[in-house]
């Protein structure tokens, strides 16, 4: 059986900017919260200086809780191989950026295949009997890999 696979998992780079993003947000409002002496006005709402503060802790929770998101995905990405696998029948990829399932598309039920943008980021937009299957530009290694990916998967499917 001649099978085609790709790495699919978050590119470092990203991962790592994102965890150094939410926990300098998170060291922030952590600060502000605990020194807070002031209320906070929020287009029309006036918060008291009791209210400011709570608002602060909740937006430090709320970046500590995606930091800690963040970095259980990232580790567990690490710990697991995922991969879009393509073999002679159908295509299979984990369902979507942070599961563990596994997707299975048959060729034979894929009626056509492109890119877009959804929220900024390049898709490869899989149409099959069942819906819309998408396979996002940055969970592949690199630009190449995802047009490889393209191309060989419309090449499975005679598109």
């Amino acid at each position: 059986m001649n099978e085609i696979k790709f790495t699919y998992k978050p590119r470092t780079k990203m991962v790592i900017g994102m965890l150094v993003l939410l926990t300098i947000l998170s060291i922030i409002f952590f600060q502000i919260a605990l020194n807070n002496d002031s209320g906070l006005g929020l287009l029309s709402i006036e918060l008291s200086i009791g209210g400011a503060t709570i608002f602060y802790w909740f937006l430090f929770g709320l970046c500590a809780l995606f930091t800690i998101t963040w970095l259980k995905g990232y580790l567990k990405g690490r710990a697991t191989v995922r991969e879009v696998v393509l073999d002679a029948t159908s295509l299979s990829a984990p369902k979507s950026a942070l599961s563990s399932k596994i997707k299975t598309i048959n060729y034979s039920d894929i009626s056509s295949i492109d890119e877009g943008q959804l929220n900024g980021h390049t898709m490869l937009n899989i149409t099959h009997s069942n819906g819309v299957f998408m396979i996002p530009k940055a969970m592949l290694i690199d630009s190449q890999s995802f047009d490889q990916l393209t191309i060989a998967i419309k090449e499975k499917c005679k598109l």
